[in-house]
Formats: C-alpha cells, sequence, structure tokens
C-alpha cells in the first residue's frame, strides 16, 4: 500500500512539473530516492563500509563490499559489523577491549560494545597469512552517521507517507486538460527556473527586509509575505557580494573530503537570508525558533524554507524530528546555530583578523617561496616540490587573501581538523544522503605561513590513516618533476573538478614557479682527473643524496701529462723479466711488460791453478763437489800440468761464489771469459693518468728492491669538477659538503646561486 501511495505521489508530481511547479518538481527525485530505499530498506541494513572507508586496492575493496555496520537491535551501545569472506582471506578484528579472528569462509556478525570506549577498531584482512590491507576505522564516527541517517531516511519517509495521503485524496478531484496544461505553460514560459523563488499562498504584500544585520537584531518578525523573485547571490561577513577571485576552493573526492577538508566561506542563500515565512504564525527570535503546541518538523521546515537535511544536522540536540515538545528551541537560520554554540565553539567562531598581508600574487609568492623551499627539502624526509606547494597555497588561499588563509588563522590549504589542540569554526557546506546542508566546520588554526605548510607537507609525507602511501606520487622519489606529479594525478582525490589541475598548471606556469624547484644552493667538488674517474665519483655521491641534480665539467686546469714507471735494474735474460712481469700481474693486477736494452751479460768460466798430477787433479774435482756440489773438469795444458775449470756463469757475479768455494781449498782461481753473453731487459707498467697511481708503482717497486723511474708518454688526462644542483639552503648545501667529507674523504663546498 505505502508503494502505491508514493507511486501516486510520484505521478502527481510529474504532472506537476509538467506545470512547471518548482516546489513539487523538486520532491520527485526524492520520492524516486524514498521509493528505492523502500524497496532496499537501505536505512535499516545500517552503512555500507566499503562507502565509509575508502581504499584503493581493488582486491580489499570487494571484499569490503559486503561489510556493512548497523546498530544492534537490543542496545543502543553497540553496533554489529556484518560480511561474509571467502576461502583464501582470514579477518581479524581489533578493538580496544577485545581481539577477534575468523578464518571460516561464509557470512559472520561481530558485536562492538561503545559503552566505555568508542575509540577506534582494526580490521586486518589476510591471504594465505600475508597482510593484505590493515583499515582503521573511528567507532564515533560510525555512530554519528548512523544517528543521522536514520533520523532524516525515518523523517523523510513518515512525511513522504503523509504527503502521498494527502496527494491520493486529492487526485480524484484535479482534472488537467491538454488546453489547460499548455495554457499554464505560456503563463510562466517567461520564468528562469534557474533562480529560486520565495512564495507565499495567502496574499501579496511588499518585499521584506533582507539584510543579514536586520535578520540578525530584529526581536520578533512580523507575518510577512513576498512574490517577487530574487537572485541566489553569496555574501560575505559585511554582506557585500564576494568578487569572483575569493572563491577559489574546488570540491574533492568524497574520502578526501571527509576526513580532512572543506570549501570555506560558502554563504548563506537569500533564502535563509531574508525571513520571508510562508506560513504567518511561525517567526523566530535572532534565529531561534521556540516549538509551540501543534507544530511538525515538516510544518517548520515548509516556514523557515529549509530542507528537512539542512534542519536536522542545525538541530543535532533532537533526537527525534517527529516527536517535538512544546518548548525546544529549534536553530533555523545560521545565526540562531551560533548563538546556540557553547561559550567555548562561540570563542572559536571566525573573527575579522588583521587582513591579507599581499596586495599582489607576486608579494605572496614572493614571501611564501623561501618556507615552502626549506620545509619542501627537510632532511631524512621525502622530499616534495615547492613549486606544487606554492602554487596550491595560492590557489587555495587566493594568494594569502581568503579569511581562512590571513592571519590569525594561516591556513593555507583549508585543511580540517585542529593543529595543537586550535581550531577556529567557519560556515562551509558538505554532501549529507546527497543533499547539500551549510554546517559549521572546525579548520586547522595555526601560529604561522610555515606551520601551515609544515602541516600539508606532512599530510603529503604520512599519507592517510588508511593509505600511507597515499600522496606517494607527489614526492620527488618516485616522479621525474612537478609535471608528472600533475599528469599523473599525484594529488588523487584532492579535487574531483578536472579544471584544478589546469588551474595548478596554470599558475606554475605564469609564476614560473618551477625556478624554485632547483634550489638555492648547489655543491661544487674539488677535482677529479679523467672523465672514468669522475663518472665512478658521481655514481657514489647519489648515493648519498639521490633526489639533486648532478653534472660534471672539464676545468681549465692544465692537464696531466700520463707516465709509466719502469725498473732501473736490468734484468739478465728474457726468463728473469718474464719473471717480474708475472709477478706485477699477480700483485697488483696491472698491466705490464718488458724490453730489451742494448746491455748484455758475458759468459765466464771459473779455473783454478795447476796440479802436477792427473790423480791429484783427480782428488781435487772430488774436493771441490764436495765443498760446492758443482762439477768441473780436468783440463791438461801445454805445460804438462793439470786445472780444474767448471761450466758457464753468466756475468762474473754468479761466479764469484764458485770462485771462493776454489780460493778456501787453498787454490789458486780465477774467471776466464767466453764469447757468449745473454740480452739484459728493463720491465714497464702501463700508463698511469694521475700522479696518486703513480706513487702507488714506485712504493710497489720498491718494496721488491726494484728501482724504477717515470717515463713521459703522448696522452693526456684533463681535470673535472662535479656540480650538485637543487639544494634549497645553504645549511641543506653544507651538511651534504660535511657527508661527502667524512664518507669519501672529497673536498667541496656549498655555493649560492646568482
Amino acid at each position: 500500500m505505502k508503494n502505491k501511495k508514493l507511486l501516486t505521489t510520484l505521478t502527481t508530481g510529474i504532472l506537476a512539473f509538467t506545470l512547471n511547479s518548482q516546489s513539487v518538481s523538486a520532491a520527485v527525485p526524492l520520492i524516486i530516492e524514498v521509493i528505492n530505499k523502500e524497496e532496499s530498506e537501505t536505512f535499516e541494513e545500517g552503512i555500507a563500509l566499503n562507502d565509509f572507508v575508502k581504499i584503493e586496492n581493488t582486491e580489499v575493496e570487494e571484499i569490503l563490499s559486503t561489510f556493512t555496520v548497523k546498530r544492534s537491535e537490543k542496545n543502543d551501545n553497540e553496533i554489529i559489523l556484518s560480511g561474509e569472506l571467502d576461502s583464501i582471506h582470514q579477518l581479524e578484528f581489533t578493538t580496544l577491549e577485545e581481539k577477534v579472528e575468523i578464518n571460516e569462509p561464509g557470512k559472520f556478525d561481530v558485536s562492538i560494545h561503545t559503552s566505555e570506549k568508542n575509540g577506534e577498531f582494526n580490521l586486518v584482512i589476510f591471504n594465505d597469512e600475508s597482510l593484505i590491507e590493515e583499515i582503521v576505522v573511528d567507532i564515533q564516527q560510525l555512530i554519528n552517521q548512523l544517528n543521522r541517517d536514520l533520523m532524516v531516511a525515518e523523517s523523510e519517509s513518515k512525511t513522504l507517507e503523509e504527503a502521498s495521503i494527502n496527494e491520493e485524496n486529492e487526485q480524484e478531484d484535479v482534472i488537467v486538460t491538454s488546453d489547460e496544461l499548455n495554457d499554464e505553460s505560456s503563463k510562466t514560459s517567461n520564468t528562469d527556473n534557474s533562480e529560486p523563488k520565495i512564495e507565499n499562498t495567502e496574499n501579496d504584500s511588499e518585499n521584506p527586509q533582507d539584510t543579514k544585520a536586520e535578520i540578525e537584531n530584529s526581536e520578533v518578525i512580523e507575518e510577512e509575505t513576498v512574490t517577487e523573485e530574487k537572485t541566489v547571490t553569496s555574501f560575505n561577513e559585511s554582506d557585500e557580494p564576494i568578487d569572483d577571485e575569493e572563491s577559489v576552493s574546488l570540491p574533492r573526492s568524497s574520502e578526501v573530503e571527509e576526513l580532512l577538508f572543506g570549501n570555506e566561506e560558502q554563504f548563506e542563500s537569500t533564502m535563509e537570508r531574508s525571513l520571508v515565512n510562508t506560513s504567518s504564525s511561525r517567526t523566530h527570535v535572532n534565529g531561534v525558533y521556540t516549538v509551540v503546541s501543534g507544530d511538525t518538523f515538516k510544518s517548520i521546515e515548509t516556514s523557515f524554507n529549509l530542507s528537512r537535511t539542512q534542519l536536522i544536522y542545525w538541530n543535532t540536540h533532537i533526537t527525534n524530528p517527529d516527536q517535538l515538545k512544546v518548548g525546544t528551541k529549534l536553530a533555523v537560520t545560521r545565526a540562531g546555530v551560533e548563538s546556540m554554540l557553547s561559550a567555548a565553539d562561540k570563542a572559536r567562531l571566525t573573527k575579522s583578523g588583521d587582513g591579507a598581508q599581499f596586495d599582489t600574487p607576486q608579494e605572496f609568492i614572493d614571501f611564501i617561496a623561501p618556507l615552502a623551499i626549506e620545509v619542501a627539502n627537510q632532511e631524512n624526509t621525502e622530499a616534495l616540490y615547492p613549486s606544487l606547494m606554492i602554487a596550491q597555497a595560492a590557489h587555495e588561499s587566493n594568494y594569502g587573501r581568503s579569511t581562512l588563509g590571513a592571519p590569525p588563522y594561516y591556513n593555507l590549504s583549508g585543511i580540517k581538523g585542529t593543529h595543537n589542540g586550535d581550531s577556529v569554526l567557519m560556515w562551509t557546506w558538505e554532501v549529507y544522503n546527497g543533499v547539500s546542508v551549510n554546517v559549521l566546520a572546525g579548520f586547522r588554526d595555526y601560529p604561522s605561513y610555515t606551520a601551515s605548510l609544515q602541516d600539508y607537507a606532512n599530510l603529503l609525507r604520512n599519507g592517510l590513516s588508511w593509505s600511507r602511501n597515499y600522496y606517494s606520487g607527489t614526492w620527488r622519489s618516485t616522479t621525474s618533476d612537478v609535471w608528472d606529479v600533475l599528469e599523473n594525478k599525484g594529488l588523487r582525490g584532492y579535487a574531483t573538478d578536472p579544471n584544478y589541475y589546469t588551474a595548478i598548471k596554470n599558475t606554475i606556469n605564469n609564476y614560473n614557479l618551477t625556478q624554485y624547484d632547483s634550489g638555492n644552493y648547489y655543491v661544487r667538488t674539488g677535482t677529479f682527473l679523467g672523465q672514468s674517474s669522475v663518472e665512478s665519483s658521481v655514481k657514489a655521491m647519489k648515493t648519498v643524496n639521490p633526489n639533486m641534480s648532478y653534472r660534471y665539467e672539464k676545468t681549465t686546469k692544465t692537464p696531466y701529462q700520463n707516465r709509466r714507471v719502469e725498473t732501473v735494474k736490468e734484468f739478465v735474460g728474457e726468463n728473469a723479466a718474464k719473471r717480474a712481469v708475472e709477478k706485477i700481474k699477480s700483485d697488483k693486477s696491472w698491466y705490464s711488460s718488458y724490453r730489451k736494452t742494448s746491455n748484455s751479460t758475458k759468459h765466464v768460466r771459473i779455473q783454478s791453478g795447476y796440479f802436477n798430477s792427473r790423480s791429484r787433479a783427480e782428488q781435487a774435482v772430488r774436493d771441490f763437489k764436495e765443498a760446492s756440489g758443482l762439477y768441473a773438469t780436468i783440463e791438461e795444458g801445454q805445460d804438462g800440468k793439470y786445472r780444474l775449470r767448471t761450466g758457464y756463469f753468466v756475468g762474473e757475479s754468479n761466479a764469484q761464489e764458485s770462485l771462493k768455494y776454489m780460493e778456501n781449498l787453498g787454490w789458486f782461481a780465477k774467471t776466464v771469459e767466453t764469447g757468449d753473453s745473454t740480452p739484459n731487459y728493463v720491465v714497464y707498467t702501463g700508463v698511469f693518468p694521475n700522479p696518486s697511481a703513480v706513487k702507488d708503482a714506485h712504493t710497489y717497486f720498491a718494496s721488491s728492491n726494484w728501482n724504477s723511474k717515470e717515463t713521459m708518454v703522448d696522452r693526456q688526462t684533463y681535470y673535472y669538477r662535479v656540480y650538485v644542483e637543487g639544494f634549497p639552503s645553504k645549511t641543506q648545501a653544507t651538511s651534504y659538503v660535511n657527508q661527502l667529507q667524512k664518507q669519501y674523504g672529497w673536498y667541496s663546498s656549498a655555493i649560492p646561486v646568482e
């Protein structure tokens, strides 16, 4: 029966829409929504956790699609988490009081008690015991959302049911012909439907005054009616129209909007500002209406031209809109909401501050740029792009001229919440169940622009509670430049308007903000000798700080004349030279070789004095062999006497030991040259391109008892310096200089960019 009545109401609404009746046509989408709710009973099933907690992981998002949270029917201080797990996933559920593990596939319900501690609960989803996602959910937010959804849904359902009954009863008496439709259409064809109208169905009278001062100062508003059409206009606190340049904030995606951001300075419409009542019996005092006998929530909505959702959110102290008590106070304007705040919250309301410090956009940029550079490049954190920070701060705060962006609040990014416990209450808009409502929201109150930029940087570096890498697309370590951030939506969710990124790009281009990404200081090293050496050094330097820009240049210093190192000592024979080369290659892995010199070493023999008989000479041979281990032969001279003669020795120095053996036996002995000789050789290294390598070679040759010397070659090696660019401050550049000295022993210096 209920669906039939709603369908009748829907049919009547479509008919009225044809007649160009704004009040009924506006209700049609709501009727459709309620029919859908009647069919699905969405508001009775609770909140889909997949909508409340946004997850980028598609696998986890699919799992969460089965999870809902609803209030327990038995206990208002208990909520039930319901869901379904497949065979490959496990769930670990933790609150401040208990821990539950679900390892079996199938449906489940978990009870969450909130009577003592609301706090948070954690959902940890595993796959084969490996962590897929950890989700932190604020219980109080869930409870508040359940309260709001239930209150709005039940209220709207009852109101629409009453409306459908009235429409059904009146349907039989309403007959509209096509001629009447055409006639009615012709009467309204010149009306601009984009401009909302405020109409009174009782009688016509003069237009009421609609200034804010008169709204808030009036004690009692007398019965008034209006027939003149009014156009919605935005106003600021002084009731002056807002300059287009002031409206700079853009809508953001729901998950970021809900957690962090809001749109500042969305002011009341003409409907709210004017105190036009569609009923002659209801007036408010300073925006507060007192319920009298016979009032219903619906009639109060209609009287003050408010949506049901708006009235509910302005009066959160009302637990049941359909059971109003006489004497209950209801805020029906923004001024009324403010008047009903606690003393502490009234003290947090936006106040007129010192005003903008900057007359032109360039003044703002010149002031903010050094602060942004310092914050974006803090040590031991993810480096960010100052150009992006400056452009967003300029765009969000209208170059520091918005109320929130100017002193004393310094909130350049429109971030909600508190900062060190400080916040300011400001009017903004939010969307609940598809309805836009004006609400007072708390925005962070900063002590300075630096604190505001630091908080914004912390957001980009640390992400959101449920995704710490949410803004990793803004980090310099993961992107090539600021254009990479904007092209690949590194600021995902920050704004849903497709023109947002274009606006940021234009700001960066118009004011050449990329100049601040390169930094104000650079580091210049001492000289490196040779291109291969400088390239190797650059690779090492990048391990110290990979986010900087590196280049190297050839210096004007006289190039180094490359050298070899060779032995002064000459090796006798090729085999001796070969053995020296093998030793060098084995010990140092240097290239080395040998070459023949013009010198050679003669071959000699040792000859003894004479013996008178062969038998005596034969005994001498035996004695020499026993003493030296060498053999000797007996030669008979022309004089008939006998002598001992050894084999060949290369050079006299090698024969001296044998000579001494004979002398020790008491014999006369001498060296006798032969006609043969052995060539001499020197050993040399490859080419060394720097002095330190040459010095190392000399040291090694000396340890091998080889005297050495240098020989020049035609090749030259050039000197290079490395330039490391992109340091935002002298402090960071100097820190890098000290790190290079400590880690590599390299000299370098920090130099300001001219």
